[in-house]
This record gives C-alpha cells, structure tokens and sequence, in this order.
C-alpha cells in the first residue's frame, strides 16, 4: 500500500529518504532540529508500510550524513561540524540555487541535479558552481537596452561580435536557446572545466531536416559560450564547494551565506498515492501502479545521476523515431529507458493472456495481438458496480455516475475516467486480464477513419460548438420535467442524458464498432493527475476542443457533460507477452 503524504506547514528545500519510506526534512543541521524533523515525520505518516522507531531513524539520518555511532555520535561531533564551519566562513543558512525573479526559472539549478553530480557522477568536486546567487540579472530586461543594430535584428545572428549586443542577444534568447544548456551534465556552469564539451537539452522530431537540426544545434551551443562569457566576468553568481566528508558538501557565498547538500538528497517530496483523493488504491488496475512504483523507486530505492538518465531517455526516446507529438511525458520515456536498460525490473502483470469472449484480436505494431472489447454497456457497468463497494468508496465528483446512464442495458455506458479505471481493476480481478485503456495511436489504427466534412452536420457560422453539438449531436439532456433540452447552458445536476434514437455505428479493425456521431467520444490511457485523453468518434480529435487528442486532454473527472457529450471506454490486453514493460508503456 502506497501511504497518504501529508504536506508540511512550510516550505521545504530539501529531503533525506530512508530506506524504510519515511522521508525526513533536512534544511538544518543543529542536532535539535534533526530531532524534530524525525519526530514531526513519524507523526505525519504512522501508517507507513515500513515502520521505524524515532532512535532507529535519527540513528539512520546521521549515517546518512556521514556520521559514525547512530545520533548520540552525531551530537558528540556537532560541536566539531560547528567549528569547521566557522572556520570556512560559513556564518548564516540562505538558499543558494534560487536566483532573483528576473532571472526567470529557466536558469535554476535543481538542488537534486547538484547534489547528484556531486555524489553520484563519479567526476571530482568542482571549486566553484554558477548557481545565479547575487548575481547582476539586469541584462535580462530587453526594455533597458537601446534596439539591436543591423544583423542582430535577424532571429539568430551569431557569432555576436560588438560587447555592446552581447546583454541583449543574451536576454532575448535565455529560454530559445540559453536554457538548453543550462545544466550540470556538462562544466560550462563549474570550475575549474576539465573540458569544453557541452550537453545541450534539445531533440527533434524524425521529420526535422538534418540542416535544421545542426544549426540549431548551433545556435544553443554558441549562445551559451556567450553566456559562459558573460558569467566569467566576475564572481558574483558564483559559490564554492566545500566538502566536510564523504556524504556532506557546503556551498558558500562570497558575503558568509551558507547552503549545504548531501548524498541522497531530494528537493521535491516523496510520490503521493497516484491520484490521490479522486481514486482508491484499491481501484486502479496494475498498469497504472506500475507507474506509480516506477517513481517510488526512484525516490527511496535508487542513487544514480537523475539528470543524465533524465537526459539520455530523452534521447533515446528521439533517436528510436518518437514525435512530441506523441510524447508521453519525462517519467514515463524515463521508466521506459530504465527497463530497457536493465536499471528497473518492473512488476509483473497478470499472465493469463488467453482469448475472453467478445474481445477482438488485432494486430498492432510490431507483429503482436492486440484483444480488444465493444464499448462497455451499461449492464456491465451495472454489474461491476453490484459486485464492488467502488459506489461507497468513489470520490465526490462534478458528475453523477447516474445521469448518463438513462438508457437501454446493451447500450454503451457512460463514465468518467476515473470510473473507467476502476471498473478495469474490477476486471482484471475478476478475469486475471492485464487490461487498460486503449491508447491514442492504438485507437486510431483500429478505427475506421474520421467522417468527411460532408458526412457531418454543417454548423452555422458563429453557432456555439456546444450549441451545435446539443443540436446535432446523438445525445439528448432531459430536464427534470421530461422535456429535452434544446439550448445549451449550464446542465443542472437534476438533468440527465440519453442516446437519441438510431445510433449510427461503423466497423473498424476486425469488426470492432464504433459510434459515427458527435457528441460521443471514448476514454483512453494518456493522462496526468486529473485529465486525460478523450476521442470524439466522429471526427477523431479530442472531443474536448478539437485539437489532436494526445494533447487535448478532458477532466477526468467529468463524464462528458459540460461539453454536451457522452463519453465511455473499452479494454484492451496484449496476447503476446513480448514484456511486461512494454505492456505497462
């Protein structure tokens, strides 16, 4: 069982997993302070799968910390930590990685990043880390320099010769190209350089012309060497590295400011119960947990350099033809790099892999099978919800599970996303299936093509698309005196939705039916926390706004409703077990 993490009162830069999943706030070192932390943490979070004493886990921060004999030689040596760092010039405690505003967030390090290169990389402690701290940020506001002159007037123009363009050709293109390489995976931002090579932070889609990429490539490379000049000028910006051992390293600014990291460290708080509070561990199937695993065992489990694997995902993920188009997002290309590295061994999914009546076999990508269901009705949904408790146990939603659901047994349900998901835990349970959603690409092989313009409705120029879809469209919304809804406006929580009369289907990939009518879509996998992808059938873009549906997510909270639709699912398994890995992607 995954704990409930429960926020802290004030904000907090670091963090010091231990190997039992409690995580401890580390942003002071004083004995007193470390005690705190430990005991407000096991406070916070008593039901935590592993349990610690409060001794057994101050005695691990100070291992943790590099110290030896548990916390009571942490205390005996505090006084000793205290000398060296008075004798380093280490007078008060201040956040060292967190620039100005003006400096945009585009130029901050993560404190995670550093820490990582420093413990996990496996190259020496830089001196000295460009970090933006009191740092001469003025050169970023365009409004204070005079217009650029001649070529620099162009989109790129470099090399940048004349020092007087240099601040302005640097403000213009801090996100284009500045931000690229802004990173530790290189030593443009340490010192001293063992040498010049840069890591720069952009990929392109197969379908970029190889010109195109290599002078983008440089014109990131270029400006940030002029960014790299401009930042040598002087110290300000810059900090010192000093470490106090194996596991402990200060930072130190010029005017006495302290910060410190350590081996370990994270700068963000451990993963929550994914969708925590809109869906019970207990209701999502093992596909979703996967993910949710994945990130536990980066946080408690693994010590690598985050960011380089971050970074070589990524370009695998481009290298192995992959669109942005279709990107997945960062913690989903990383846990795929991860398995195929041999880094991560994910779960196991249920193995049972066989044929179950009405699911239909299709071919997919790569030579495998892929079973797919019709559209869940409304008597199957009926069914799971008389065999759960998921009634009691789903969270208050902006929809009623009821209201759309007016209509014939064999027809098809309508749900939200979250409902979807539990009804395939149920599923899964009951057939021993490793069933999901179908994904975007996946979809749109199976399906039989979007409608022609002249197939569907014609909307009046200047017609509300949901007033167009109410009119339109294959679903009616009664009022509660029986009456349908013929303008659209807010839909009371009093009214519900039905399918019209005659419902036009098509057949796809092996006979598979789909809904030829706006006004319905279908659920699919790619989601975040609290959206996800939703398919009108009819046009075959998101049925939220038109755009391309791998990017035009729908609450998931919401059946359809507030944009005049109904919205339901299918399921999915692979027959062939290629890896559970690439089932759980």
């Amino acid at each position: 069982m995954i704990p409930r993490v429960q926020k802290s009162k004030h904000t907090v830069l670091q963090f010091l997993p231990l190997r039992e999943e409690h995580v401890v706030p580390l942003d002071d070192l004083a004995p007193e302070a470390i005690r705190v932390a430990v005991r407000d943490e096991l406070i916070r979070n008593p039901d935590s799968p592993e349990g610690i004493r409060h001794a057994a886990a101050l005695s691990a921060v100070s291992k943790r910390l590099g110290f030896r004999g548990g916390f009571d030689g942490y205390q005996k040596q505090w006084p000793s930590l205290r000398d060296f760092m008075r004798e380093h010039g280490l007078l008060h405690r201040k956040n060292l990685l967190a620039p100005p505003p003006e400096a945009w967030s585009v130029l901050t390090l993560r404190r995670q990043y550093l820490a990582e290169r420093i413990f996990n990389s496996g190259r020496p402690l830089p001196k000295r880390i460009f970090t933006g701290h009191d740092f001469d940020w003025a050169f970023v506001d365009q409004h204070s320099h005079p217009p650029m002159s001649g070529p620099m007037q162009a989109r790129y123009a470099l090399p940048v010769v004349d020092p007087a363009e240099v601040a302005l050709f640097l403000a213009r293109h801090l996100r284009t190209h500045v931000s690229a390489g802004f990173n530790l995976l290189h030593d443009g931002l340490v010192h001293p350089r063992s040498d010049d090579h840069l890591v720069i932070g952009t990929w392109f889609n197969p379908t970029t012309p190889p010109d195109e990429v290599k002078e983008i490539q440089r014109e990131d490379a270029e400006s940030f060497r002029l960014f790299q000049q401009w930042i040598d000028r002087d110290r300000r910006g810059w900090v010192e590295l000093i470490r106090y051992n194996r596991e402990l390293v200060f930072l130190r600014a010029p005017d006495g400011a302290y910060d410190f990291v350590f081996r370990g460290l994270r700068d963000r708080p451990p993963p929550a119960a994914p969708f925590d509070g809109n869906l019970s561990p207990l209701d999502i199937p093992d596909v979703l947990m996967f993910h949710a695993c994945f990130e536990r065992w980066r946080y408690f489990q693994v010590e690598r350099w985050s960011d380089r694997d971050e970074w070589e995902a990524e370009t695998a993920y481009y290298a192995a033809g992959g669109d942005s188009s279709q990107y997945p997002g960062m913690r989903e290309v990383a846990r795929r790099w991860a398995v195929a590295r041999g880094i991560y061994q994910a779960p196991t999914l249920a193995t049972d892999r066989t044929a179950l009546d009405n699911f239909v076999p299709v071919a997919v990508d790569g030579g495998s099978t892929l079973l797919v269901s019709p559209l869940v009705t409304i008597a199957e949904l009926r069914r799971f919800l008389s065999e759960t408790g998921y009634a009691a146990r789903r969270a208050e939603k902006v929809d009623d599970l009821a209201a759309p659901n007016h209509d014939p047994d064999d027809l098809p349900a309508c749900v939200n996303w979250y409902d979807a998901q539990a009804y395939a835990r149920w599923f899964e349970q009951k057939h021993h299936r490793p069933v999901r959603l179908l994904r975007c690409a996946e979809y749109l092989r199976l399906h039989p093509g979007a409608l022609s313009a002249g197939a569907l409705p014609r909307r009046a120029p200047g017609t509300d698309p949901m007033q167009a879809r109410l009119t339109n469209g294959c679903v009616d919304f009664i009022k509660p005196d029986g009456t349908r809804r013929t303008k659209w406006d807010f839909i009371g929580s009093d009214e519900h939705a039905r399918f019209r009369s005659g419902l036009s289907w098509r057949e796809g990939a092996g006979g598979l039916r789909f809904i030829a009518a706006i006004g319905f879509g279908e659920w699919l996998f790619e989601h975040n926390e609290t959206s996800a992808a939703a398919i009108n059938t009819a046009t075959l873009q998101g049925i939220h706004d038109g755009l391309p549906v791998a990017r035009d997510f729908f609450p998931s909270s919401s059946w359809g409703k507030y944009r005049a639709c109904k919205i339901g699912f299918r399921l999915c398994y692979e027959v062939d077990d290629t890896t559970t890995q690439e089932v759980a992607r």
